[in-house]
This record gives structure tokens, sequence and C-alpha cells, in this order.
């Protein structure tokens, strides 16, 4: 009983916190109907529809055979880090960075475990996906779950969003490629491609639509749901025809959304607004963001993961472009600044866990190496 219980509370630790830490909050305000206010639903509901339209996509096996197909082609290790990383940062910014991982990390470890004994490659090559994956999300209002938030929290015009974003975007690709050219372009030997890794949701007993036409239709459910975090269709009738639709084809589908996801920004949307409602608390946070926000921001992510931070100091500010930049390049650093970080080292640890000393050291010097950097471009562009 105990193991299950401690397993269920490893995997499921920010939307433990998060519920934890509203029910401490009704204590001090307590539930009413102003609570239905916090609750941002247009967020939510793209949330679910962003995570049950990529799960679907993932479940075709579409992005690990486009990356294979890819790799196939590659020449040397250099090469081949660089297209993982590549698809990695691509991927992140359509798919969200947390799926990027999920989906990429393990075909990473197939090809480079294939083609080389060398323990830093891979380690050096996991921490570049995530900070491709990290950083990559930020230049799109869909590419980190709280980017999306922002987004529609402060109704950001999407070419604002994206120049906002541009200058410590390009200065990450930059970070990201030079760190690419340490590996070695040693040749690659021949390799048998590696397999699909277990990502595959089956469908059997369920209908009898054929895969290249569910393929089309989860392209479609997808590209719909991107119309509507930009807002050019509404997002309850988009909400509605993914749910339908799923049900119809795969429902399976559905049992694989990201609920602690929901669940996390639902808990924190109650903390936030109870916190705003107490006028010290209220004035403290606002009296730490008029201080230095892009310091307090990133300093706060580095505790508490990027996500929350955003969830927490959002209520007290109308500087949407600090608090949007600020918690984008603050998922670098500690291990715990963004939920990306958590996948990549538990990802690692399941492959190599005898090499975590190594990979932690490297892990934290490109962390904080990339952070010092990105806080000055922050700086001199906000």
């Amino acid at each position: 009983m105990m193991p299950a219980v401690s397993s269920f509370v490893k995997q499921h630790t920010l939307p433990i916190i998060a519920c934890f830490a509203a029910v401490i909050s009704a204590f001090f305000v307590p539930p009413s109907a102003a609570y239905l206010d916090y609750f941002d639903f247009k967020t939510l509901g793209c949330l679910f529809c962003i995570s049950a339209t990529v799960n679907a996509l993932v479940s075709t096996g579409l992005f690990a055979r486009l990356a294979k197909s890819i790799v196939s082609t590659l020449k040397t290790q250099r090469t081949c880090v660089i297209a993982m990383v590549l698809i990695t940062l691509v991927g992140a910014m359509f798919i969200t960075n947390d799926m990027a991982l999920l989906t990429f990390l393990p075909l990473s470890y197939l090809v480079l475990s294939g083609i080389t004994d060398d323990r830093r490659l891979l380690a050096w090559c996991f921490i570049l996906q995530n900070a491709a994956a990290v950083l990559g999300g930020m230049i799109l209002p869909f590419g980190n779950p709280h980017n999306l938030y922002l987004y529609s929290l402060f109704d950001i015009p999407t070419g604002t969003f994206i120049l906002t974003m541009l200058p410590t975007f390009i200065t990450a690709v930059v970070l990201i490629g030079a760190c690419c050219l340490f590996v070695k372009p040693i040749p690659l030997a021949p390799l048998e491609a590696p397999h699909e890794g277990g990502s595959h949701i089956g469908t059997a007993g369920f209908c009898r639509v054929p895969r290249k036409a569910q393929l089309g239709l989860y392209c479609v459910l997808f590209v719909l749901t991107l119309c509507a975090i930009l807002r050019v269709i509404p997002f309850l009738a988009v909400l509605a025809l993914v749910i339908v639709c799923l049900l119809i084809v795969n429902p399976r589908i559905l049992a694989r959304v990201d609920y602690g996801l929901l669940i996390t920004f639902a808990a924190f949307f109650v903390f936030a607004g109870n916190l705003s409602s107490i006028p010290q608390v209220r004035e403290f946070l606002m009296s730490l963001l008029e201080q230095n926000a892009l310091i307090t921001i990133v300093g706060t992510c580095q505790i508490i993961s990027n996500l929350p931070t955003t969830l927490l100091y959002a209520p007290f500010t109308t500087d949407w472009a600090t608090l949007l930049v600020a918690t984008d390049i603050a998922g670098m650093g500690t291990p715990i600044a963004s939920l990306a970080s958590l996948i990549t080292i538990k990802s690692f640890l399941n492959f190599r866990r005898n090499d975590a000393g190594l990979f932690m050291r490297l892990f934290l010097a490109v962390g904080f190496s990339f952070l010092i950097v990105l806080c000055i471009v922050a700086a001199v562009f906000l």
C-alpha cells in the first residue's frame, strides 16, 4: 500500500502541492461564488485540446517516423545531435515542450546508444534537447503552458507576443547551436533503425477508421486547436469537436490527456485568486515586483518552477512582457525551474542511472550559463 502511495505522490507532486496550497488559502478566503472569477476557462479548455490532439498525433507514430527518416540521412555524431536537438526545438513550438521531450528523448537514446558508447554524448544531447524544449517553446503562445495563460489573460496580439520573445529566442538558438558544435564530427557506423518504443495507443476494438484517415482527422483537430488559441475560431466549438471526435475514433486518447496539468492550473487559479484578495499579501508581492521584476520572477522560478510563478505573480502586475520573458528564460537553471527539466532528468536516469553525477554537473553548468546570458539580453530589450 505504502509503495503505491509513494509512487503516486512522486508522479503527481505538483498537482498535489497546488491542491494543498489552494486548500490552505481557502482558510483565509472562504469559498464563495467569487471563486468562479478566478478561473480562466479558455486557457483550461485550450490546454485540454492541445494535450488531447498532440497525444492523438503521437499515437500514430508520426513524429517518431519523421525523426527517424531525418536521422537516417545523417553522416556524423555532430549532425545527429544537431538533428535531434533541432527536432525537439521545432516540436516544442507546436506540440508543447513536455510532449516534445517525451516523444524525442527516447528516440535520441535509441539512436545514440547504437552508434557510440561515449557516456558524455548522450548526457550532452539530452541536456541540449532540454534547453531546446524549454527555450524553443517560448516563441509561440502554445509552446509553454504558462505562455498560453498569459497570452489569454492579457489578450496579447500574436505579432506583439512573437516580437517580445524574439531577442531572447534568437539568443537561445545561437547558444544551443554553439553547444552542438562541441560534439565531434565522428563518422557514424551503419545502424539499424530503432523501434517505435511504445508510443502507440491501440485502436482495436474502438472503431474501424483506417489509420490514414485517423491521422488526417488528428491533423485537422490539431490545426483547429491552434486556430482557437490564436482567436481565429471560438474555442468552445473546437473543445466540443475534439471531445466528440476522439470519443468516436479512439477514447483511449482522452485517458492520456495531462489532467495533472489541468488540475495544477485550476488549483493555482484558486491559490493566486485568494492571495490577490488579501491586501497585505498583494502589497508585499507588488513591492517585490517594483524593486526588480526580472530578478524577482527568475529567482522565484528557480525555487517553485515557472508555471506556479506565472500564476502567482500574474494578478499583481500589468507588465506582462517582463513576466512572460522572465518565466520562459527561467526554465533554465535548477532542475525544478521547469517541469520539462524534470522530465529530462527522469528520462536520463531511466537509461543511465550510473551517470547521474556527470549528467547533473553538465545540466547545472549549461542551465545557469544560459540563464545568465539570457537574463542580460532580457534586461537590455525589456
